[in-house]
């Protein structure tokens, strides 16, 4: 992120990235990431896996704010250089199935949660 910021002022263009902001939400994850794995070597109970849910889904959910304000600033830097053009781009066939994927492991994260079968195994 420090080089990004460092690229974006020496082209001129405005920069909103935080490197110690960077730094604070990837140590929010990794704590979130120890806490869970700790928490996980107990006994797992209803309680305990809608405890692991919530952290996973804080930490997803901190890492996407983290993404999407690197790539504002990307795009942000993109426009503003001379003789450059940035158009739609359509979303190809790779990405369809990464994002397919994506939402057959959340969808069985859940289903291991809300399921009595997937706790007796």
């Amino acid at each position: 992120m420090r080089s990004y910021k460092e690229l974006m002022i020496r082209a001129g263009a405005p920069t909103t990235i935080a490197v110690g902001w960077t730094v604070f939400t990837v140590a929010v994850v990794s704590l979130l990431a120890y806490a869970s794995f700790t928490l996980k070597l107990g006994e797992l109970t209803s309680g305990t896996a809608g405890v692991l849910m919530l952290m996973y889904v804080t930490g997803v959910a901190i890492i996407a704010v983290l993404l999407t304000q690197a790539q504002h600033n990307l795009n942000r830097f993109w426009e503003g250089l001379p003789n450059t053009s940035t158009g739609y781009t359509p979303v190809g066939v790779a990405e369809t199935i990464l994002v397919i994927i994506g939402l057959i492991s959340w969808a069985d994260s859940l289903e291991a949660l809300f399921s009595e079968w997937d706790r007796t195994l």
